[in-house]
């Protein structure tokens, strides 16, 4: 799907109202949600977060972006949730670590997940060791932890120690403050940099026909 110029640009220049009524536009003319979530909206906030990296974005810029963002997720969660597969439900959580209160980037990959067909229980912002543990034990089968500053990057490691072994379950990080290099030196799992990735980890983790 071509990109929506409408849709993009009132995300860029964070305008909600105006992100609402391209979005609605453009569902009115059929399209796709998970086209409009993947081909507009996401590249709008990378380009957005490019620009911040280049010095050519405040972080006001950042901010409002993304509650142009989340305005057209509120509207998109729920088709996309309609739409998901009910083949199989299999859990997994989902979380910013500890010191990380950015949820942008993880409500898209939980969307993401949901549509994919997985049970996901989001954990919300700030969530230290014992928390991902505790939804372990009430079932989830994998745990997905998002982190955007260096500085929250250091609890993964702990993260990762508390959830290895009996009654563990394996960690996939995100996110803009680690890497596919740190993800090995702290002995995750696997490292995801979109929510496509996830995706594909998870289904390799748990194979459709297994």
């Amino acid at each position: 799907m071509d990109r929506n110029e409408a849709l993009y640009t009132a995300i860029l220049e964070g305008d909600r109202a105006a992100a609402q009524a391209a979005l609605r536009a453009a569902l009115d003319r059929d399209g796709a949600p998970l086209a409009l979530l993947q081909d507009s909206m996401i590249p709008a906030l990378t380009e957005l977060g490019d620009r911040f990296a280049r010095g050519d974005a405040l972080l006001p810029d950042l901010m409002v972006g993304a509650r142009a963002m989340q305005a057209g997720l509120d509207i998109l969660e729920p088709l996309l949730m309609a739409a998901q597969s009910a083949a199989r439900r299999i859990r997994i959580c989902i979380g910013s670590v500890q010191g990380d209160y950015h949820d942008i980037g993880k409500n898209i990959v939980a969307i993401l997940l949901r549509a994919a067909g997985y049970e996901v229980d989001d954990l919300g912002t700030n969530c230290d060791a014992a928390r991902f543990r505790k939804a372990v034990a009430a079932g989830a089968r994998a745990v997905l932890c998002s982190c955007l500053t260096a500085r929250s990057a250091r609890v993964l490691k702990d993260i990762v120690h508390a959830l290895s072994g009996e009654g563990g379950a394996p960690v996939i990080v995100g996110g803009a403050g680690v890497s596919e290099a740190f993800a090995r030196e702290i002995g995750a799992y696997a490292y995801g940099a979109s929510g496509s990735d996830a995706i594909r980890i998870l289904d390799r983790l748990f194979p459709k026909d297994a």
